[in-house]
């Protein structure tokens, strides 16, 4: 995928949220927010949860993904992202080493590292990540409760400025609404990624859909 491709697939990127209790509620809620406009979904597993019922999570999300054209991520597990044929992976900085992980997922598959720094965006493309995810840009502690401090929307016009980092795809992440989608557009992402301002809504396709509506305005 060329990095004009990768950008457009990341500009609406979903992240799944916490306490969905099947793998079919989770293939339902995400066909939704596809079909509201998400151009990418991470799939986040943080509970405790069998490898049998991760796994089925993983191939319900890569099917919804494929079958309406979208993005399909898993977070932090690059095996379980090989074996349920997703897209890609995304890994923070203490998820594991990236240059592993491209090594392991070869050229073909997408690999995305969370950033909070200039330094650790040059160190994640020089590692092989196809993208970057930075923030917290905003406080994001009302939907994920290890956040760390808000960043601003400084960081990402220090990335998209710097000439080493001009061309990577830019998502940002953390208490992303719709006026905060377009700051970040402004300051230079690509594209911006939430779970609560996603998936937080009783009905996920209008919720997601009104939210892009208003961001792009």
């Amino acid at each position: 995928m060329t990095r004009p491709d990768l950008r457009a697939a990341l500009r609406w990127y979903g992240v799944t949220r916490a306490g969905i209790p099947s793998s079919d509620a989770l293939a339902a809620e995400v066909s939704a927010g596809l079909r509201g406009g998400l151009t990418a979904v991470q799939l986040r597993q943080k509970e405790a949860l069998a490898p049998a019922e991760r796994a089925l999570r993983a191939l319900a999300l890569v099917h919804c993904c494929r079958a309406l054209g979208a993005l399909s991520i898993i977070n932090d597990d690059v095996e379980l992202a090989l074996s349920a044929g997703a897209d890609g992976v995304h890994l923070g900085a203490s998820d594991g080493c990236w240059a592993e992980a491209r090594r392991v997922l070869g050229p073909e598959r997408v690999l995305g590292a969370t950033v909070r720094s200039v330094e650790q965006a040059l160190r994640a493309q020089a590692a092989g990540a196809d993208y970057v995810g930075v923030g917290p840009i905003f406080d994001a502690r009302d939907s994920k409760e290890d956040a760390e401090a808000p960043l601003g929307v400084g960081v990402l016009r220090s990335l998209r400025e710097h000439p080493d980092l001009r061309t990577i795809p830019i998502v940002a992440i953390g208490g992303i609404d719709p006026a905060r989608a377009r700051q970040c557009f402004s300051a230079g992402a690509d594209g911006v990624a939430a779970i609560r301002g996603f998936f937080g809504g009783e009905d996920v396709r209008a919720g997601v859909a009104a939210f892009v509506q208003a961001a792009t305005v």
